[in-house]
């Protein structure tokens, strides 16, 4: 009987410790998520032009989305394919390649 009680005894224990980690890690996902906020409302203020803005607020969904996406297939909560779950990187990739070219190549004002 007393076996068994210390058994129960180490699984309460082992569960709380769980439960504790699993709200820590929440915790430092909604942090990483209000200071990639912070940054992007920096970066959208008033000295910058609509379409910036624009581009950096749909820069900042297509990263969360694919952490989003990723962290949900690590943790089997989804069963998408990493197709599918790669393409807002994808497309995020190819838009600062974009953002990179305008910047770098000369603009000719004919």
């Amino acid at each position: 009987m007393r076996m068994m009680m210390r058994m129960m005894m180490r699984m309460r224990m082992t569960m709380r410790m769980l439960m504790m980690m699993m709200r820590m890690r929440m915790t430092m996902r909604i942090i990483l998520l209000l200071m990639l906020g912070v940054k992007v409302a920096g970066r959208c203020r008033a000295g910058f032009e609509g379409s910036t803005k624009v581009w950096y607020l749909l820069a900042l969904m297509m990263k969360v989305g694919f952490c989003v996406t990723l962290c949900a297939r690590l943790e089997q909560l989804t069963n998408l394919r990493l197709l599918i779950i790669c393409v807002p990187l994808w497309t995020l990739l190819t838009g600062a390649l974009i953002q990179l070219g305008y910047n770098i190549l000369p603009q000719s004002s004919d």
